[in-house]
């Protein structure tokens, strides 16, 4: 998969019945977490940090799933050990797990190993609502994922996607953003009503050019 493809459409048994992907995004911004095996040491935590996330993913309107090549039935089982594990109430995740004993999603995905049978690495990939792909992250089996760092990253993708701005090295939500290369100075001057501050640099080149967070502080 590459950035800017469009991400493609699979159905599949799920903890939530079966689900097809379009269906369940349906024009939505979205996020599938596709984790190595089930009953994971790591798998486990991350899958009880996403359930506490809830409220933010919904602030975000981001669909959430999770992908594992195991059985509906082993799944269940499985999410019964997540909320012991993290000490959550209730018995279900408010995400579908979609269940791929065959591989078949995953081999979609391009994400089995050499061996045609195992899952190398646990990836996270976030669509947008035209349905491409704005970011892949894949980490090994033996480190868990920063869902903090996932959730700024979205953040920024969401901005560039309806301001058409950029957000520099470790930007948070409120922080002073970009403005893109291609777009003129004077566009953005008429587009933003907060202006535009043009960093001078020894180049003379007038690329660093910075406005206030449009969506203000959160």
């Amino acid at each position: 998969m590459r950035l800017c493809n469009v991400f493609p459409d699979f159905e599949s048994d799920s903890t939530k019945g079966t689900l097809r992907w379009y269906d369940y995004t349906d024009g939505h911004w979205s996020m599938l977490s596709v984790l190595p095996s089930d009953f994971t040491a790591v798998g486990t935590t991350e899958l009880g940090s996403l359930h506490t996330l809830k409220q933010e993913f919904e602030k975000r309107r981001v669909k959430l799933a999770t992908l594992v090549p195991a059985s509906c039935e082993s799944l269940r089982l499985w999410i019964g050990d997540v909320l012991a594990a993290s000490k959550l109430t209730g018995d279900d995740l408010f995400f579908p797990m979609y269940a791929d004993p065959t591989r078949h999603v995953a081999k979609l995905l391009d994400l089995v190993g050499d061996d045609d049978s195992t899952l190398s690495s646990h990836s996270i990939f976030v669509v947008g609502p035209d349905k491409r792909l704005k970011l892949y992250v894949s980490y090994p089996p033996g480190t868990g994922h920063n869902f903090g760092e996932l959730l700024r990253t979205i953040d920024s993708l969401q901005l560039t996607a309806s301001q058409g701005l950029a957000t520099p090295a470790n930007w948070k939500p409120g922080d002073a953003c970009m403005v893109l290369p291609e777009t003129s100075t004077a566009e953005v001057k008429e587009r933003l009503a907060k202006g535009v501050d043009v960093m001078q640099v020894p180049s003379g080149k007038e690329y660093l050019r910075f406005t206030p967070d449009p969506r203000g502080r959160e």
